[in-house]
């Protein structure tokens, strides 16, 4: 099983590499992440995404 907060000592390279699909211009205000497959739960995510569309431990909000 997957533990996010293992991506905790990475989390500089993390960001570096998620620039790229991310744009660091909407990063406030856009709502964007990276998500486990199957899973739907965010190892990476903006923080209007954050507090817009996910509830307890990153898993996203509401039915797909």
């Amino acid at each position: 099983m997957f533990d996010p907060a293992a991506l905790g000592p990475h989390l500089d390279l993390l960001r570096a590499l998620m620039a790229a699909v991310i744009s660091p211009a909407s990063h406030e205000d856009g709502h964007a992440a990276a998500l486990l497959p199957f899973r739907l739960q965010t190892f990476y995510a903006t923080p209007a995404f954050t507090r817009d569309l996910t509830g307890a431990y990153g898993v996203l909000k509401g039915r797909v």
